[in-house]
């Protein structure tokens, strides 16, 4: 008979030994549910409902939910805490909306349906930010997952330049290219936000800026000025991942051959690129960001001018909201304002159209996470997180994108990952 002192022992590696398995086994869920949120084609969003209408914001409960749903569950039976808050909060946004709505002429059901899914998807993507964190995900998976995935995005974006794809006849019409569920901008701003944390993880993750000549190739393919500003303007974040970086025979051979192949890949791109706009099959970046005045521009002024007169004359609007949800902005843009657009380009501006002012706090609650001070981020993974974070706030700063469930699951898991990642452990805090 085993010693109770080396019977505990083994007892105690045995646990250990469980955990260790159970921990991996979360890992490799979490990376399976989070590549399958950002590869799935656009089909996925509209099974088992779909939806022929004429709002564009609205998405039906579908498969990607139930993906990120389960992964929520797993990692809550795994390090979840019983917290009030998140199911307080949906439940005072759901009745802010239903009241308005049921006070005001909106009458159409799509602006219920999108009450329900936009906000459950909203808190949602926020508590499973919460729950990875929590459950010891690494800033690093998340970091690397996404750039596999953004990566695919950027190569269905090249095929259907191309002339492949189902997406294609839609695609031609406006001559920009989105891919995988995204349009353009929403794309550009993954593309631009993926550029952007690369130099932050590039000292431990050297292999993830192979991806860069398809990120690049793919973002001009989108035709995004708003894109390739916030991308140009973070070409800055090389130099100092430049300087760290370059120490010793084996990083000075990494980045000999980082640039070998970023060059040959850079130079296909260009040919790719140089022959569809021989065709005619792209519309040019170079003509979007000329002197005179194009729709966008002019569009987006008369939003940004329309919009914020309508709130300050309509005080009642402006401190609750026209329904909280995309689809009541949406109904209130086109059937009170007259404006051809489906959301105000700005999320500022949209979540106080939608929610009056309690959408500032929600805003910044999105927002805040990606703000705190650079020691308040664990590792070079979490900094490069908060620059992808930022560059998506950034890009939504003229060019609101919440109103696609992927870019919104993504946006607000992060979020949600940072807020849990970043602030200093308190005894009794809950989540």
């Amino acid at each position: 008979m085993k010693p109770p002192s080396l019977a505990l022992d083994g007892g105690a590696s045995e646990l250990t030994t469980r955990v260790r398995s159970t921990d991996t086994t979360l890992g490799a869920l979490a990376v399976i549910a989070l590549f399958i949120m950002l590869v799935a084609p656009t089909r996925f969003f509209f099974i088992p409902f779909t939806y022929e209408g004429n709002y564009l914001s609205v998405a039906p409960p579908n498969l990607i939910d139930l993906v990120w749903l389960g992964l929520a569950a797993a990692l809550y039976s795994r390090s979840g805490h019983p917290s009030p808050w998140p199911p307080l909060t949906l439940a005072g946004l759901l009745i802010l909306g239903a009241t308005v709505i049921a006070l005001s002429d909106v009458a159409v059901p799509e602006v219920m349906i999108d009450l329900v899914t936009f906000n459950t998807r909203l808190i949602g993507g926020l508590v499973l930010g919460i729950l990875l964190a929590r459950a010891g995900i690494p800033a690093g998976l998340l970091v690397s997952t996404l750039v596999v995935g953004i990566t695919v995005i950027g190569m269905s974006t090249i095929v259907l330049a191309g002339g492949r794809g189902p997406s294609y006849d839609f695609y031609t019409q406006i001559r920009r290219y989105g891919g995988m569920g995204l349009g353009p901008n929403e794309a550009a701003m993954f593309f631009a936000g993926t550029f952007n944390m690369l130099p932050l993880v590039f000292r431990r993750r050297p292999w993830l800026s192979l991806a860069l000549p398809v990120l690049l190739t793919a973002l001009l393919l989108t035709g995004s000025r708003t894109g390739v500003l916030i991308a140009a303007a973070g070409v800055s974040l090389w130099v100092p991942a430049a300087a760290s970086s370059a120490r010793g025979a084996k990083r000075v051979a990494l980045w000999i051959a980082v640039i070998v192949v970023a060059a040959l890949a850079a130079w296909a791109g260009f040919v790719l690129i140089r022959d569809l706009w021989n065709r005619d099959v792209i519309a040019p970046v170079a003509s979007s960001v000329a002197p005179s005045p194009d729709e966008s521009t002019t569009g987006r002024l008369e939003i940004y001018s329309a919009v914020p007169t309508y709130l300050w004359q309509h005080l009642g609007v402006l401190l609750a909201g026209v329904g909280a949800s995309n689809a009541a902005v949406e109904w209130t843009l086109q059937n009170v304002l007259s404006l051809e657009t489906y959301h105000t380009h700005d999320l500022f501006l949209q979540f106080l159209t939608a929610y009056g002012i309690a959408g500032l706090f929600l805003a910044g609650v999105l927002v805040f996470p990606l703000l705190r001070r650079r020691d308040r981020y664990p590792d070079e993974d979490a900094l490069g997180l908060r620059w992808f974070g930022l560059t998506l706030v950034a890009g939504q700063l003229i060019q609101y994108g919440l109103f696609e469930v992927k870019f919104l699951l993504i946006f607000t898991m992060i979020a949600g990952f940072l807020m849990a990642g970043t602030r200093r452990n308190r005894p009794g805090s809950e989540v």
